[in-house]
């Protein structure tokens, strides 16, 4: 993400590099809290609780809530740690007061809950199988809730003394330099996915130099280089997908250059009185575009871009006149631009369509297997005799490449096929996600010292 591409904000300088492995540091942080909040949602979502369950919340929401708060003034000053160079003194011991604290209330909450199980279970007899089941079954959640609780904490301290060790050791914090970096824009260049990307890239681009550099007829001119600039703009992993930006393109040409013509023809005067509304208008215009750019959804948001661009240009490039004269629109460069962008996605999909390794939905589905397969090696791994951890990591990918490819299979041309079952597919996504969290928990009850799973 943000974190991965910041290394060109800095390339690599010690100050920046130190504020990013610092940046990393919290980044795994958070996502190891976060599985623990998804598990905590789980237990308290997931049914009623009964009378016993109300009883325990009630003696232990004061210490709860006390862990709560000191992890909220914990988690800001690390925060305030990790974007400086440099921690303070006084806030360098705010943070190991908090860790202290911290600490003390993890073991009172521990205390508070299995003192109240202990007491709600001394009735229960070893030989009365069905009144252990039904102990069993009434202290689930509760025991989900405030392990979950307890793992939080710990991540959260985890988290805190790592910063504490790297203010003294930098060697101690994780390496985030190569992330992003140009080391990293080496990374999988020789898989088949990345070849067969550039040789769509250079035959459609060499296509676009070598039909502007002869011309067509009086459709294209020679020495143009408009179509293989717009190929440049336009290619895509997935070919199905892309024809749909494609397409997007040249409505937003369209759309842009026409709706710029008109406002800027309508108030092509000099005069105040012209020239204000057309500043106005560029403004709304503007405004409104840019909206369906950040707000629209992803078929829509390039077509706003693209018009929003193509607008303003066709408003402001061409001068304004006296009183009772007019400009001569440029009908021959309007037309040009839309003929090349037509050709240029011409090129893009014919190649797509002739070298494409595979359709998105076809990927879509083998994501799905793969991502099934790994989840049923992560469980064997949890109940083997051999003591061996589960490649949690592998399953988050391959959920994570499930879903990416996902997005692009619904947006692929269908043809003769059956639609693309977006809604049941993004529903078997957010199941196999919640179930890569609940794995990573399985994993931590099963450690020594609750270690998190996959980490």
């Amino acid at each position: 993400g943000y974190l991965d591409a910041s290394w060109w904000e800095g390339f690599g300088m010690s100050h920046f590099r130190l504020e990013r492995r610092k940046l990393r540091l919290m980044q795994t942080a958070l996502f190891e809290s976060s599985e623990s909040l998804h598990s905590l949602w789980g237990a308290v979502a997931q049914r009623d609780w009964g009378t016993d369950h109300a009883e325990m919340m009630t003696k232990i929401k004061p210490v709860a809530d006390a862990t709560i708060k000191e992890m909220g003034g914990l988690l800001n000053s690390c925060y305030r740690g990790c974007v400086t160079a440099k921690i303070e003194s006084p806030h360098l011991a705010e943070i190991r007061r908090c860790i202290s604290a911290l600490k003390e209330l993890d073991k009172d909450l521990a205390h508070t809950v299995h003192e109240f199980r202990a007491k709600s279970g001394d009735h229960a007899s070893s030989k009365d199988v069905d009144q252990n089941i039904a102990l069993v079954e009434q202290w689930l959640l509760p025991h989900v809730f405030a392990f979950n609780l307890s793992c939080y904490v710990q991540s959260v301290l985890k988290f805190a003394e790592a910063l504490d060790a790297g203010t003294v050791d930098t060697s101690t914090l994780p390496v985030a330099d190569l992330v992003g970096s140009p080391c990293d824009l080496m990374k999988g260049i020789k898989s088949p996915a990345h070849l067969n990307f550039v040789l769509r890239a250079l035959l459609s681009i060499y296509s676009g130099m070598g039909l502007g550099y002869f011309g067509y007829k009086s459709l294209i001119k020679p020495y143009h280089s408009g179509i293989a600039t717009t190929c440049t703009l336009l290619l895509s992993n997935f070919a199905g997908s892309a024809m749909v930006k494609n397409l997007g393109r040249v409505q937003g040409v369209v759309l842009g250059t026409v709706t710029g013509q008109i406002i800027q023809t309508m108030l092509d005067s000099c005069s105040w009185f012209n020239v204000l509304p057309l500043t106005l208008a560029a403004f709304s215009y503007s405004l409104v575009t840019l909206y369906v750019w950040h707000a629209g959804s992803a078929d829509i948001a390039f077509v706003g871009c693209l018009a929003g661009s193509f607008g303003l240009s066709a408003m402001w490039t061409q001068t304004c006149t006296p009183a009772g004269e007019h400009n001569d629109l440029d009908k021959e460069g309007t037309y040009d631009s839309i003929v090349t962008n037509i050709i240029a996605c011409t090129i893009i999909v014919t190649m797509d369509m002739i070298f494409a390794p595979a359709r998105a939905d076809t990927s879509a589905v083998l994501s799905l297997y793969e991502t099934f397969d790994n989840m049923e090696q992560a469980l064997q791994r949890h109940f083997n005799d051999k003591n061996e951890a589960a490649e949690i990591k592998e399953l988050r990918e391959s959920v994570a490449k499930a879903k990416e490819v996902g997005q692009h299979a619904e947006n692929e041309p269908r043809g003769w096929r059956i639609p693309w079952k977006a809604e049941a597919y993004s529903y078997i996504i957010e199941r196999l996600e919640h179930l890569s969290f609940s794995a990573v928990s399985l994993q931590s009850c099963m450690t020594e010292g609750f270690k998190k799973g996959g980490t």
